[in-house]
């Protein structure tokens, strides 16, 4: 893509409509956008490819889910509370 063809003015658009709306989803160690394989992305680093932010080992998730359920707290966040019905 080229600075002044209408794809890349295209994503610009659509990149200044959503920005907030980007990096208010975006891990915050994926701090920079690259543009990669035509689209917009966020990334670790500076350089291509884009490298995003590795998950946690599943035993990490098990050993965190297991301290919540014993706790008695939620593990993760809900659009709504489990089980109830609108």
């Amino acid at each position: 893509m080229e600075a002044g063809d209408p794809e890349t003015r295209a994503a610009a658009a659509w990149l200044l409509e959503h920005f907030d709306e980007l990096f208010a989803s975006t891990p915050r160690e994926e701090r920079f956008l690259v543009f990669w394989d035509g689209d917009v992305t966020t990334s670790t680093r500076e350089k291509l490819p884009p490298a995003k932010k590795p998950f946690p080992p599943l035993s990490e998730t098990r050993r965190r889910l297991a301290e919540a359920r014993a706790s008695g707290r939620d593990f993760g966040w809900f659009a709504y509370t489990p089980g109830s019905r609108d």
